[in-house]
């Protein structure tokens, strides 16, 4: 939040000149309120001993290793802030994206764009070549915390053995690399780091399968804080079946492109690459004041029903229907290319709303399954000032993305689950029926 709320980092993930700043103060004190009341509570009561003895110095090296994944993050904002306090030039090297657009923009365009990318923003992908060792570490650890053998001789060696084998898999089979054909948005970037997010990936497995045998155990056997162990269990256990889903979806996502042209594609099914096909109906287009924010005037929007047809193997699989909608109040650029200016505009926001400013709105259809989620992006089926009693004179281009993120569905489940425990943890507590 403190990249994409605030005024002073450029980020795909605002409006430009829209800012809720206030928010993320309100937020951030309040959670240094609690922190601070949770800590000063901590010096009233005691540190009672578990049940089980765990060892307080396992919980004390995941406190140091969540503290430098916070310094690093801290590190990496405090850089970007002060380079943009100062004004400091931008490296070419950080403005990949830059080289392609400026290619085909405008004369008129080009200052936009060079003003848009001389902002700093965080540089994630250093962020993460320090992040990814660090977690690896933590869930090997964490596998380790929950393993909970008497003979902890044992318990070393099987965590040993599972660093190594994890060491092993990210050499030799290399499992993300072996899936991922880079039809995505994946960075090279992220590549060069495969073996520590597959390190990673094996610690996180370490963890869920530790945690889910430490509460199986607690709540099978004869311990009497069954919903504690079970409690804990689901905090851990969601929150690594979120980590998986969000590195899976990231580094293994893909798109696929096609132009529609309108009028003569729409209203009729148009077969795409990967088992899908599209139909899509025109349902408005007007121009309109409705209350966007930064309105000026009427702007022009368009509202389209989609129809989206997933196909295995040649067999339908499932029809599923939505509507996408359009809006924004920029006027056509002369000279303008069509669908490559609108495939950038769907693939980089931060590129697509500082053209277009802050009124610019792509609402995509999701469909969203267990195995998959689906995006599709209906990019503007109209020029705005071609317009006329809602149909168009010329026939004009429309780019049609569609994004696939496999396994994000984990994410929501990993996070409900990892809250409802956390809330049945605290309700728990209220109660006087804590860790005994």
């Amino acid at each position: 939040m403190a990249i994409t709320r605030n005024q002073w980092l450029a980020s795909s993930h605002r409006y430009i000149g829209d800012t809720s700043a206030p928010w993320l103060v309100t937020l951030a004190l309040a959670l240094l309120v609690v922190s601070i009341a949770a800590w000063a509570g901590s010096l009233r009561w005691r540190l009672k001993k578990y049940q089980d003895n765990e060892p307080i110095w396992m919980i004390r090296i995941a406190m140091v290793i969540f503290t430098a994944i916070a310094g690093v993050t801290a590190i990496g904002l405090s850089f970007a802030l002060y380079n943009a306090y100062l004004e400091t030039p931008r490296p070419d090297a950080a403005k990949p994206f830059f080289e392609t657009l400026a290619r085909w923009s405008s004369v008129e365009e080009l200052e936009s764009l060079k003003r848009v990318f001389a902002g700093w923003d965080v540089d994630t992908f250093a962020m993460n070549r320090w992040l990814a060792p660090l977690m690896a570490v933590s869930m090997l650890l964490g596998g380790h915390a929950f393993l909970r053998l008497q003979n902890r001789k044992l318990g070393w060696s099987i965590t040993v053995s599972v660093a190594l084998v994890a060491v092993m898999i990210a050499l030799k089979w290399n499992p993300l690399d072996r899936f991922y054909h880079g039809s995505g948005m994946t960075s090279q970037q992220t590549v060069n780091i495969f073996f520590w997010l597959n390190v990673l990936l094996v610690g996180a497995i370490y963890l869920l399968v530790s945690a889910i045998g430490w509460s199986f155990r607690g709540v099978a056997g004869a311990v009497n804080n069954r919903v504690y162990r079970a409690c804990i269990g689901c905090i851990h256990g969601g929150a690594v079946v979120a980590l998986i889903a969000v590195i899976t979806a990231t580094v293994l996502d893909s798109y696929v492109q096609s132009v529609f042209i309108y009028p003569e594609d729409f209203k009729t099914p148009k077969r795409l690459p990967d088992g899908y096909s599209v139909m899509i109906d025109l349902d408005e287009a007007s121009f309109q004041a409705d209350g966007g924010r930064g309105d000026s005037g009427q702007a022009f929007r368009a509202v389209s029903s989609v129809d989206l047809h997933i196909d295995r193997a040649g067999a339908p699989l499932e029809i599923v229907n939505g509507k996408v909608i359009y809006r924004h109040d920029q006027k056509p650029l002369e000279g303008e290319t069509g669908p490559v200016r609108q495939l950038c505009q769907v693939l980089d926001y931060r590129y697509a709303r500082y053209v277009s400013g802050p009124t610019y709105i792509v609402d995509p259809f999701i469909h969203r399954s267990i195995w998959h989620d689906t995006q599709l992006w209906v990019s503007p089926v109209f020029e705005a000032n071609s317009l006329s009693a809602a149909h168009v004179s010329n026939p004009v281009q429309a780019t049609i993305v569609i994004r696939s993120y496999p396994l994000l569905s984990g994410l929501w489940i990993g996070l409900v689950a990892t809250l409802a425990a956390a809330l049945v943890l605290t309700f728990q507590a209220w109660r006087g029926r804590g860790v005994t």
